[in-house]
């Protein structure tokens, strides 16, 4: 069961990425870079805030 959802989340996923590019791609081609800067800080936030929890001091 829990496989099936996993592909299921991730079949979408790689479609909704196919729908989003393109449509940055038919309004302007400038856009993919500020998409792709707007990913690349969400994640850096991401991963500097889960630093803290995934090594917690003292383990």
């Amino acid at each position: 069961m829990a496989q099936s959802i996993v592909i299921t989340f991730f079949s979408a996923s790689i479609a909704l990425g196919g729908f989003i590019g393109g449509l940055l791609v038919d309004v302007d081609t400038a856009l993919i870079t500020w998409a792709s800067s707007a990913l690349l800080i969400i994640a850096a936030v991401a991963v500097i805030g889960g630093k803290r929890h995934a090594f917690p001091p003292g383990a």
